[in-house]
């Protein structure tokens, strides 16, 4: 999204151009931190305790998907700090690309995630949740006001509402928000 683009969304503002693509270059920051670059491969590293694995972001396609067993953690071939890198007949990515599947059949079967699990993957195209996203962080940091509670010069008088944790449950509401939901069932 470049700054025009941020403009024709935001409408009109008082603040000029250096100061709106700071807090562009801010919201793109918090998703980046958050989420990871968009065009780059994700990985994410989970313990399950059953056979269904969440991902953080739709996977377009699955790169690798490993197991480490820690400790006395089977391995299927012994016990120890093993990686055992799992075929595509272990696992099922399934339809909507946020849940993956251990199977029970397959090169290294079992019926749930063993040890620590490692994905690669590449997420599907999410640019334009991830301008949403920008823009609505944009926004509530144009209107938020961090420690002016009361002020007043001669005769005018401003009040606000103290807000608490209001402005980072907010904040925390807008970048969860590019976590897309489930879609139907799991």
């Amino acid at each position: 999204m470049d700054l025009d683009e941020l403009k024709g969304r935001i409408g009109a503002t008082k603040l000029d151009d250096t100061a709106l693509q700071s807090l562009l270059a801010a919201a793109v920051e918090a998703i980046e931190a958050r989420y990871g670059t968009q065009n780059d491969e994700a990985i994410e590293t989970r313990r399950p305790s059953g056979p269904l694995i969440r991902l953080a972001r739709r996977a377009q396609e699955v790169i690798s998907v490993s197991e480490r067993f820690i400790g006395g953690f089977w391995t299927g071939v012994g016990f120890g700090g093993t990686s055992v890198e799992l075929e595509t007949d272990d696992w099922e990515l399934r339809p909507g690309g946020l849940i993956l599947e251990r199977l029970p059949s397959g090169s290294h079967p079992a019926r749930r995630w063993r040890g620590a699990v490692t994905v690669h993957y590449w997420p599907t195209d999410d640019g334009a949740e991830r301008d949403r996203v920008a823009v609505d962080l944009v926004k509530l940091e144009m209107n938020y006001v961090p420690t002016l509670v009361s002020t007043t010069i001669g005769t005018w008088s401003e009040t606000y509402n103290k807000l608490d944790n209001a402005y980072q449950a907010e904040r925390e509401t807008i970048l969860a928000s590019l976590r897309m939901p489930f879609i139907g069932a799991i």
